[in-house]
């Protein structure tokens, strides 16, 4: 998948957004890029695009399933182990969200 799709991706996605998703979104997206994940179903090694980077969490476009997933990484431009399955760009904010919620509720 080239750049201009992926672009055409993520602005028709964050159209999509509540107000609190584009937020966030415009805080934790970066300009896309190729990293390296290892995932034997899609055969091998492949590239995909990182979109987002939350602390030690990436968000990327997996162009063999059509869709955003959440994965950790440990090494810069590796993508870790996958931590979702594909969905919408704004679930996999809304995700984010809901963990910060979360971690700040009052006890």
């Amino acid at each position: 998948m080239d750049e201009a799709k992926i672009w055409s991706i993520l602005n028709d996605s964050r159209a999509l957004m509540t107000n609190r998703q584009k937020h966030l979104w415009d805080i934790i997206r970066i300009i896309p890029q190729n990293w390296h994940a290892h995932y034997p179903q899609a055969g091998g090694l492949n590239q995909y695009w990182v979109v987002a980077l939350f602390g030690q969490t990436t968000i990327w476009y997996d162009n063999h399933e059509g869709g955003f997933r959440r994965s950790s990484f440990e090494v810069f431009g590796q993508i870790g182990e996958c931590m979702t399955g594909e969905q919408e760009l704004s679930m996999a904010v809304q995700e984010i969200l809901n963990a910060m919620n979360g971690a700040f509720a009052a006890p």
